[in-house]
């Protein structure tokens, strides 16, 4: 940037902070005014500090093709997102659910499957053994490595740090 955008910006800073400082309305609007040549017309501090009165919506009738949420009247925050009644009592709350084994499955074919056949499969992998001797084909280096990791191009710790 140059000297003289370097300069107006500060002296642009200066007079905003001195207007806040001194409460001063007028002088943040100069500053403003001198630098982007923008007016602040009708503000002042009062009208600054005064919050806007909003209006209180209007509750109008649901229409029933409207699926949008209705206004809420409760202004109290709820850790519930999308209802705000109370919980339900449990306490004197009976379980009447008797299972007198009448539920039976009665998918189309499942008379069809036996589970009662299946028998378990036997492993026929043996696990690797221990270590075993490679060379490296960059260095000749005999190193003991898991088996795992054998393969044609084999390069040892040192050679792979480089």
């Amino acid at each position: 940037m140059s000297n003289k955008w370097m300069e107006a910006i500060y002296t642009f800073t200066e007079s905003v902070k001195e207007g806040i400082l001194a409460n001063d309305m007028t002088l943040v609007a100069e500053a403003l005014q001198e630098f982007t040549g923008e007016e602040l017309a009708g503000m002042t501090v009062e009208d600054i500090n005064v919050p806007p009165v909003l209006e209180q919506p209007v509750k109008k009738e649901k229409n029933p093709e409207d699926f949008t949420m209705p206004l809420s009247d409760d202004k109290e925050p709820t850790k519930q997102r999308l209802t705000k009644r109370k919980s339900l009592d449990l306490t004197e709350r009976k379980n009447e659910f008797t299972d007198d084994g009448t539920i039976v499955v009665d998918e189309v074919g499942s008379e069809l499957i036996d589970d009662t056949v299946a028998k378990p499969v036997k492993r026929t992998r043996k696990p690797a053994g221990g270590s075993m001797n490679i060379t490296c084909h960059v260095c000749g280096k005999v190193e003991l490595i898991h088996p795992s990791l054998n393969k044609e191009h084999y390069r040892c710790d040192s050679c792979c740090k480089g």
